[in-house]
């Protein structure tokens, strides 16, 4: 454990959960690790402090972990003025959401009410959703959906399908847990027809006010 700890040290430095633009990054999910992202932010365990001290840079992680900072759980002290959800593919980023932080607590900042800006274009403040929470439904969190019309016409933008049981449709099934699924168009795709591509990772970040 030392090792690992001493190993991140050196291969992320001190200030490395500092970003461009004054960014924090507070926690990072790994894809295909089998570990429930919303278990994970939601407390801290075992698997999640095992790494987490100094690998807190999003592509440098010696273990198979998620990342979670302790700062999630003084959100409402932090002053945080935006949160910000990035999902990379290959080491770049596939999209992104901006939220806005303020009086926030860390489950209520991810809602459709508080969008800044966003890479998808129809994803906006008075767009239509019918699911949009980290909580999500069953196994899909960090969910923000359009519709529901059966499988076959299930119409989102973003899933992340944590280990369990789901609802049972074709995009539900994946060959490891947890899957990040996402549209690739400019717009909401249809789940069913496979217009989605998975990404690796899973950051957030937040900006403090000043």
């Amino acid at each position: 454990m030392f090792a690992q700890f001493l190993m991140c040290l050196l291969l992320v430095g001190i200030e490395a959960d500092f970003y461009p633009g004054g960014w924090e990054l507070v926690f990072r999910a790994l894809q295909g690790n089998g570990e429930s992202v919303f278990d994970a932010w939601k407390t801290e365990s075992d698997n999640v402090k095992a790494f987490s001290e100094g690998c807190d840079k999003v592509y440098v992680h010696p273990g198979k972990h998620h990342f979670r900072s302790s700062l999630i759980d003084e959100w409402e002290l932090l002053g945080i003025e935006q949160v910000k959800v990035e999902l990379y593919k290959n080491k770049k980023i596939a999209t992104y959401i901006v939220f806005n932080g303020t009086d926030s607590n860390m489950f209520n900042w991810f809602h459709q009410s508080r969008i800044l800006t966003s890479s998808w274009s129809d994803l906006t403040v008075g767009a239509t959703y019918n699911k949009f929470s980290i909580e999500g439904d069953m196994t899909r969190r960090f969910f923000i959906n359009k519709q529901y019309g059966g499988c076959p016409n299930d119409l989102g933008w973003m899933s992340l399908l944590d280990p369990g049981k789901g609802h049972g449709c074709d995009w539900d099934t994946q060959d490891s847990y947890p899957a990040f699924l996402h549209s690739t168009d400019n717009t909401a795709v249809n789940w069913h027809l496979g217009t989605y591509d998975r990404a690796d990772i899973m950051a957030i970040f937040i900006k403090h006010s000043n």
